[in-house]
């Protein structure tokens, strides 16, 4: 048995938003953090389970998918992300591990 200790780029288990959530916002754009990892980058910056992350440095999140992309290729990198916290608007400033 082999134990490895995973760091995680970025340190959220995210999902695509809901309808009930879309309707909310009135947007089909951002992705719905469901668990945030401790101590991870996500952690550190105040990202917290049940934010809608809408934008990543001024771009629209389209999905799972490009979100994943977009994280692929910042790696490293500082990313502001635009959050939608229980109806305020927020951005955190987070750098993902390389």
């Amino acid at each position: 048995v082999y134990f490895v200790k995973f760091q995680p780029h970025f340190g959220v288990i995210y999902a695509p938003v809901d309808d009930a959530t879309r309707t909310r916002l009135q947007t089909n754009a951002g992705v719905f953090a469901r668990v945030v990892v401790d101590g991870s980058p996500a952690a550190s910056a105040d990202i917290l389970p049940g934010d809608v992350i809408l934008t990543a440095d001024g771009q629209r999140i389209d999905g799972v998918e490009p979100f994943n992309e977009f994280l692929k290729a910042h790696y490293g990198q500082a990313v502001v992300f635009g959050i939608d916290r229980n109806g305020a608007h927020i951005e955190k400033t987070v750098t993902l591990r390389p």
